[in-house]
């Protein structure tokens, strides 16, 4: 069987948004690798870099192989290998590495066109990444010990997370773009001198931190809601703020939606007003608004009802 298989466990638990420390490692480090993949596709669109198309070739087709024994091994590690197959995440992971392979080995021929389509698939993968993780984390709420540098109490149950939107990451990865195929283009025309290098070197490392910083906000800014309390978790680099609220403390909930997007998007920002801070607890680009409020509500009341 499978599922007695050690190597078929580790992948079924990296590859399968297991929540696991190493789950989230490797998500990062596909990301970065899809960074990479599209970042270099601008290069094939200009004459002068004739002389180093080849091995942008050859980076290409690595990166590519790469992503397709990625998808072999999703496939093999699957629970339910035909979902995975018809899944909008595996037609995606599919779609982003099996036309590019037909074209290397002269099977078929893609126009330029087709090739940035299959790089927005990339991003689309991305996504999906990201959002899966997210899902799980929700599903496996209940057996949430500590997330981040948030801990739960003794006798407390979790009763609801909410983070910021999916698509804030997402946007959040164009910088990271900008950066990285600046530095790109500076090693591309300068070739290999000292300057190039440490510009290119500044470039790349302004492009992970801010990478880092956005990764760590996507996984740790969150609102954690017990039966006793709710916490309030600004995460970033060096660590994390936290602002905790007694549930019986609680006097407002103020939803905030800025425009139509954020309305189809059930996102915005919510104010939570409580005698134990002087000023209104804040926290933007929520996702999933409405559930929050209704979980923060019924939290209160059951809380105020069994103080009572």
């Amino acid at each position: 069987m499978l599922k007695n298989n050690k190597f078929w466990k580790f992948c079924n638990n990296t590859l399968h948004y297991k929540n696991s420390r190493l789950s989230l490692l490797f998500d990062g480090f596909i990301t970065i690798l899809i960074i990479i993949s599209i970042s270099i596709t601008p290069l094939f669109l200009f004459d002068q870099f004739s002389s180093i198309k080849p091995t942008l070739k050859t980076v290409e087709y690595i990166l590519t192989l790469f992503f397709l024994i990625e998808y072999l091994l999703r496939l093999w590690s699957s629970e339910k290998r035909l979902l995975y197959i018809i899944s909008v995440s595996g037609i995606i992971d599919l779609l982003a590495v099996g036309p590019l392979l037909l074209q290397y080995y002269n099977i078929i021929h893609l126009s330029f066109i087709v090739v940035i389509a299959i790089r927005v698939i990339r991003m689309i993968k991305l996504f999906f990444i990201y959002k899966n993780e997210r899902d799980l984390t929700i599903k496996q709420i209940k057996n949430i010990q500590h997330h981040g540098d948030f801990e739960k109490g003794d006798n407390e149950i979790m009763l609801g997370i909410v983070h910021k939107h999916a698509l804030i990451f997402f946007v959040s990865l164009f910088p990271i773009f900008i950066f990285t195929i600046a530095s790109v283009f500076i090693l591309a025309i300068f070739s290999l001198q000292l300057f190039s290098i440490l510009t290119a070197g500044a470039l790349l490392l302004i492009a992970i931190l801010i990478f880092a910083k956005n990764w760590i906000d996507f996984h740790y800014d969150a609102i954690y809601i017990t039966d006793k309390r709710v916490v309030v978790q600004d995460a970033h680099l060096l660590g994390s703020d936290q602002q905790t609220i007694p549930l019986v403390a609680i006097k407002e909930i103020h939803p905030k939606t800025y425009g139509i997007l954020n309305l189809l998007l059930d996102s915005g920002s919510i104010d939570i007003d409580s005698g134990a801070t002087e000023n209104a607890i804040t926290f933007n680009n929520v996702s999933s608004m409405k559930k929050m409020k209704k979980i923060l509500l019924k939290a209160h009341i059951n809380q105020i009802q069994t103080s009572s």
